[in-house]
């Protein structure tokens, strides 16, 4: 076996073993967080005010329709806090259950319509550089070709609901691979309305106890990071493994 297959075996050998590791990571720490989602520390440890959920109650409606449009124009706010927040005064603040979701998603489609139009203009420019001295490489806007010929419906679907902070760059490559706006709308559209209702009822449900809330906003971003590595080391590691002859698979 030659040098070069040996050194691919070795990687294809690492990836698997991190893949399973960041899935067994996920898996233990998805259950202890389920079990005790709250930081570690004394019982009647105190919870502090939440500013997203102090802004929330004080201004209403207009600091939820601000805060998303702030986030789809680029600021890093944490939407899916925000939609959390809003759910838990949902019970007993400023906001109603239908009218909160129905504006979230509205706004959040919005949005999206938004950075698919700013991608479009990005290749726009790309093609008169005259008018603007934007440009992007077109082995890069092959790729992104390729990408979205294979992926892009399930792109634009899952990152408007599961893998949220993918949500911005998957619409700017949408409009610059000219994507078909009412397909691409179609899916933005109920994956916005499965986000909102996700989220929005989440912390609704659990608007009686922050602690606990707020124990599963803090956390989750990492059970779910660990979940995304080790799905990417196996995929990478499989695709390796069946792109091997048949003979270099059996040999040790």
């Amino acid at each position: 076996m030659s040098m070069k297959r040996s050194k691919e075996k070795v990687i294809m050998y690492i990836l698997f073993a991190a893949g399973c590791i960041c899935l067994l990571l996920a898996g233990y720490l998805g259950y202890q967080f389920l079990l005790y989602p709250t930081v570690t520390g004394s019982e009647t440890q105190i919870v502090q005010p939440n500013p997203i959920f102090t802004f929330l109650l004080v201004y209403g409606y207009p600091m939820l329709i601000a805060a998303i449009i702030l986030a789809y124009l680029g600021v890093p706010l944490p939407l899916n806090a925000v939609l959390l927040s809003a759910g838990a005064l949902a019970q007993h603040g400023p906001f109603t259950l239908i009218p909160l979701i129905i504006i979230a998603a509205v706004m959040a489609i919005l949005g999206d319509s938004f950075n698919y139009y700013i991608g479009k203009r990005l290749r726009y420019f790309k093609h008169h550089k005259h008018i603007m001295r934007i440009s992007l490489p077109d082995a890069h806007l092959e790729e992104i070709d390729k990408y979205f010929r294979k992926w892009g419906i399930w792109s634009v679907f899952l990152t408007r609901w599961l893998l949220t902070p993918l949500g911005i760059p998957v619409n700017l490559v949408a409009g610059m691979r000219k994507y078909s706006f009412k397909e691409f709308l179609v899916f933005v559209s109920l994956g916005e309305v499965i986000w909102a209702c996700l989220y929005i009822y989440a912390g609704y449900v659990f608007s009686q106890n922050w602690t606990l809330l707020w124990g599963y906003i803090n956390n989750a971003p990492l059970v779910l990071a660990l979940l995304l590595v080790g799905i990417g080391c196996l995929g990478i590691g499989f695709k390796m493994f069946f792109d091997m002859p048949r003979s270099a698979r059996l040999d040790r």
